[in-house]
């Protein structure tokens, strides 16, 4: 029999958030193919977010969000929804890149909590 993997959900990485959408907003996505729970940069010079890198020099090299649904930028700039303040994230449920260290994923937590994102790791407070 076939194994089938079911893709992430929409909001998956949620534990909880603000009322009505305070801890959304809508942006502008640039550059790839974005996941539910994805981390995000926020580039300087064009104010759109891509995929966190903490080894980026445009701005990106800071956590300023995370995707909320999928979001295909690959071939022009797209908006979407991303949760950028005032929520709690299920810290498993987040997508970091595959060479991130443990300390870089450390820093983005940290950034994110400046944020009013505090990151849980399997119901507990980690910030």
């Amino acid at each position: 029999m076939a194994v089938k993997t079911e893709a992430r959900h929409p909001g998956e990485h949620v534990a909880s958030e603000a009322k009505g959408t305070r801890s959304r907003e809508v942006v502008t996505l640039t550059g790839t193919v974005f996941q539910p729970g994805q981390v995000l940069g926020k580039i300087t010079a064009s104010s759109k977010y891509a995929p966190w890198d903490p080894a980026g020099s445009d701005g990106t090299e800071t956590a300023a969000g995370i995707c909320l649904d999928h979001y295909d930028a690959s071939s022009e700039d797209v908006k979407g929804v991303i949760h950028i303040r005032d929520m709690e994230a299920v810290l498993p449920a987040l997508i970091f890149p595959d060479t991130a260290t443990q300390g870089e994923k450390d820093q983005a937590v940290a950034d994110l909590l400046a944020l009013g994102i505090k990151c849980l790791d399997g119901g507990v407070d980690i910030t």
